[in-house]
């Protein structure tokens, strides 16, 4: 998974490089920008600049004073230009894979939507199906019964023909 965030993180880089070398030179050639945008670009580059000592200082053991000396404000636009150029590329790239996520949600939930209706539909055939062959079954079973009331009844009849056949031919 590491090498793959690595990949991720250098292909970004590549990216986002562009926009980060179009402010710097817009920095560093035209000094007639906001003073907000100027000072928002100072404040990040001189953060980034702060933590990334504190970090260094840690993994080497050295023990952390809290003094850190500030960079030159050119060093430190050119960091913020740097920094702010990442924030906007990953802002980018986390917005662009939220979209992506919620889409996906609102797609399997139509599909799951659109499953169980189809389901709902087909329980539906199959018990109106289930209660046709219940009322055939039960049809069926009149018929059997008719069947065998026609039968005895068929039978009786044949008896009865039968002993007043014999009765005829014995009182010949």
């Amino acid at each position: 998974m590491l090498p793959l965030i690595k990949v991720f993180s250098l292909t970004l880089k590549l990216f986002t490089r562009p926009i980060t070398n179009q402010m710097k030179i817009s920095l560093k050639t035209n000094q007639n920008h906001h003073p907000v945008f100027r000072n928002l670009l100072l404040y990040l580059g001189q953060s980034y600049h702060r933590i990334n000592v504190k970090i260094q200082r840690k993994l080497i053991g050295m023990e952390s004073d809290d003094y850190v000396k500030p960079l030159k404000d050119d060093k430190a636009l050119e960091q913020g230009a740097d920094f702010f150029g990442e924030i906007v590329a990953y802002s980018i790239l986390l917005v662009w894979g939220s979209y992506e996520l919620i889409k996906s949600a609102r797609d399997n939930r139509i599909k799951e939507n659109s499953y169980a209706e189809t389901l709902k539909k087909i329980n539906a055939q199959l018990e109106g199906l289930n209660n046709g062959c219940t009322s055939l079954m039960a049809e069926m079973e009149n018929l059997k019964e008719k069947i065998a009331e026609e039968e005895a009844e068929l039978s009786k009849i044949e008896t009865n023909c039968l002993n007043e056949a014999l009765n005829e031919i014995d009182n010949n």
